[in-house]
């Protein structure tokens, strides 16, 4: 009787420690810091937004600064390629800064910026070759008609094959689709046409290699997914188009060849947004971006992109 009442007293003392909880010492710093995001490929000249970080304690509604006088340097393989350009930006887009220059395929691509009352910051990265499009076919399309009689549902099921060079290196690739669409809208006696790039819902097959992103649309893919598939890859591309507002036109295909730096920091967003806001503060998986920028935060990320395209 006495050992049974001792096993109770254990377990009753164990489970009384175990349900406690634990005081967590949180260094949770309210040091403000630069944010830094470009994405650059040799097709533009570089460019770049910069802002602040929100520190913990921040007011009701408090929205991050964009500072307008960074120092702002370019390196191309050790040498100054010369000074950013603050542009104040307009009701469309946020502040930034732009070089005039493009990158070149290979060279090493080092950014230096400094602001008043902030840590330095850094960032490096490479444009990798591209990735030529060997085949961008239909396999079959269907539209439907919806209830209005003007308004089409458009599916396409393609086939792409790439040309990838032989590396002894991992590839990355982000794959988007999208379409070039002249919209008019009556006026009067006038009739007034404008441009626009319209993304496309864009799916791919199941697999570990493959991860959908939102914020930037399509998919993150990689290489080894096409090592295992012959260098091909079957998608499904759905869109609506309303012909009372808009023509008909071409459907693009958009293969980037992108660095590891960018595919990690787009792949660790898109991993936020499928976990969602975590009620949690602790849990760090749902919170974790990929930085690649050495005394702030973001990411300096770069691609090379090839089209391919299809008509409707």
């Amino acid at each position: 009787m006495r050992q049974l009442v001792t096993t109770m007293i254990f377990f009753f003392m164990l489970f009384f420690f175990l349900s406690c909880e634990r005081e967590i010492s949180l260094d949770i710093s309210d040091e403000q810091k630069l944010v830094l995001l470009s994405n650059f490929n040799p097709d533009s000249s570089f460019r770049l937004t910069l802002s602040t970080t929100i520190p913990i304690t921040r007011a009701l509604g408090q929205e991050p600064a964009y500072p307008n006088n960074a120092q702002i340097q370019l390196f191309e393989d050790g040498n100054s390629c010369g000074d950013f350009v603050y542009d104040q930006g307009d009701a469309v887009r946020s502040p930034f800064y732009y070089l005039d220059k493009k990158p070149e395929v290979g060279k090493d691509y080092m950014i230096k910026i400094s602001v008043e009352d902030f840590p330095d910051i850094s960032a490096n990265n490479q444009v990798p070759p591209a990735v030529g499009i060997g085949a961008f076919s239909l396999i079959d399309s269907m539209h439907l008609q919806e209830d209005n009689p003007d308004l089409f549902f458009y599916v396409f099921r393609a086939l792409l094959q790439v040309d990838r060079p032989v590396v002894d290196s991992l590839q990355y690739f982000h794959i988007t689709a999208f379409r070039m669409v002249r919209e008019f809208t009556i006026v009067g006696n006038d009739t007034l046409w404008t441009m626009h790039k319209k993304s496309l819902a864009l799916e791919a097959p199941v697999s570990e290699d493959i991860r959908t992103i939102f914020h930037e649309k399509g998919f993150l893919l990689k290489g080894s997914y096409f090592d295992s598939h012959q260098d091909k890859i079957a998608l499904e591309l759905s869109f609506f188009h309303n012909r009372a507002k808009e023509t008909g036109g071409t459907v693009y295909l958009a293969l980037r060849h992108v660095s590891k730096d960018y595919f990690l920091f787009h792949q660790s967003i898109g991993e936020q947004e499928v976990q969602g806001a975590s009620e949690n503060i602790l849990s760090t998986e749902a919170y974790f971006i990929y930085n690649n920028v050495q005394g702030g935060i973001g990411n300096f990320g770069a691609y090379h992109e090839v089209l391919d395209s299809l008509k409707y």
